[in-house]
């Protein structure tokens, strides 16, 4: 998903049950270009990529933000992704091992 955005391609990710989909889902919300490209079900993952791919001037708008967007995201800035996503997250799961609960 990284490098496709890196590339000014935008990513449609099906969000769902598997390590895959939920990290190219992290990656593409944390750009925060393509929201919209976020889907829950196979009939919306379909429609929003051919809603995409019908409109030349949103699909350019977007392909032109990308990249950019993508390079000043946190993804792109390892002192603030670990600051503002992985310490607290890592802070949840502790938690939850202290009281003896799953991760």
């Amino acid at each position: 998903a990284c490098e496709a955005m890196l590339m000014g391609v935008p990513v449609v990710c099906l969000v769902g049950d598997t390590h895959c989909s939920r990290r190219a889902a992290t990656f593409v919300a944390a750009v925060g270009v393509i929201d919209d490209c976020l889907t829950h079900t196979k009939e919306a993952y379909v429609e929003t990529a051919k809603l995409l791919a019908a409109d030349c001037t949103r699909l350019a708008q977007t392909r032109s933000r990308l990249r950019n967007a993508l390079l000043h995201s946190p993804l792109c800035n390892g002192p603030v992704f670990v600051r503002d996503s992985l310490e607290p997250l890592l802070h949840e799961k502790w938690k939850h091992f202290s009281e003896g609960r799953p991760p």
